[in-house]
């Protein structure tokens, strides 16, 4: 006990040194892959000096030789289940960079993340089997034979799985792009997993949609070709109005709105088309910029409320539909 202890308090020491140490050089260089070792090496020193704790005191007391013959293969396949355990978070990370970069992905893609884990801990469990004297050569050949079975079984699962790769190496859509589904959904992708794909709404919803279904869905993406985007803030003046000062104090409050608010596109050019003869107005169309889709409902919100305080202060008349009726006497 005193000697697990030990090696458990100098495992501590040590990882609290070693830890501190590579922080300290990680924040003087621009790379991630130093943040990355530390990240993947938390608790595991205090681990592995604690192991070898246990390791020496199989050797320190009387045990039966059969016992602790199986108390080192235990004692191996948990170490061996640790670097597994280390290979993994560091793979997982440098996936998530490289899917960044190469990809152009951004955001969570659990599914690629998810591949990167089965693959190191099924080399892990293949290790350990051999290390117990276990013959992996028919396993592998029952998982082949039933491999036709299992696909049957989980057909749907697989169909999903294939979408989201799909999905994410075409790189139409991506997480954290903002989306409309069928004209019906719309929201920010937060995440595509190996069977679904997580849509928050702007009501702060999660929606969940199966990547089968997803990947044969009509989708606009409002953040290609490029996230900046024009919207138009529709409205009329009276018949009676000066279009040309009209005109001239729609640019102003256009230019206002884009340079005094969060996400407008301050060395945008606001323009102003009058497209229509109305019933009641001359209908006019206010053409502004933001840096983003969901930046517009903001704006238009502001530059409506803009427009009525400006027009009322000018003297310019707002129309709306009314309707005149004259009655006549008779004798």
């Amino acid at each position: 006990s005193i000697i697990i202890i030990s090696s458990i308090l100098i495992g501590w020491f040590v990882e609290q040194f070693t830890i501190n140490r590579l922080k300290t050089l990680a924040n003087k260089t621009e790379s991630v892959i130093d943040d990355i070792l530390v990240h993947s090496l938390k608790y595991l020193i205090v681990f592995w000096f604690g192991a070898a704790g246990i390791y020496i005191s199989l050797h320190q007391f009387p045990i039966p030789h059969n016992t602790r013959e199986i108390l080192i293969k235990i004692f191996w396949s948990i170490i061996i289940y640790s670097f597994t355990l280390f290979a993994s978070r560091l793979l997982v990370e440098l996936t998530k960079i490289y899917t960044s970069k190469i990809s152009g992905l951004s955001g969570s893609v659990s599914v690629f993340t998810n591949i990167v884990k089965i693959v190191v801990f099924s080399i892990g469990i293949m290790i350990i089997l051999q290390h117990f004297g276990i013959s992996i050569t028919p396993i592998i050949t029952a998982l082949g034979v039933g491999g036709l079975a299992v696909a049957l079984a989980l057909q749907d699962t697989l169909s999903n799985f294939f979408a989201g790769i799909q999905i994410l190496v075409s790189k139409q859509v991506r997480p954290g792009d903002y989306i409309r589904i069928d004209a019906t959904t719309e929201g920010v992708i937060k995440d595509i997993t190996w069977r679904n794909t997580l849509i928050e709404t702007m009501q702060g919803n999660i929606i969940v949609i199966p990547n089968s279904k997803f990947s044969q869905s009509i989708i606009t993406n409002m953040y290609l070709p490029a996230k900046k985007l024009t919207f138009r803030v529709e409205g009329g003046v009276s018949y009676n109005s000066n279009l040309e000062e009209v005109e001239k104090i729609l640019i102003d409050i256009g230019k206002k709105i884009l340079s005094e608010n969060e996400g407008g596109i301050k060395d945008f050019e606001p323009a102003v088309r009058f497209y229509s003869f109305g019933d009641n107005a001359i209908l006019f169309r206010l053409i502004l910029a933001c840096e983003s889709y969901e930046y517009q409902f903001l704006l238009t919100h502001k530059t409506i409320k803009l427009i009525h305080q400006t027009f009322n202060e000018k003297g310019i008349e707002i129309p709306f539909p009314q309707r005149v009726v004259h009655l006549s006497k008779k004798d």
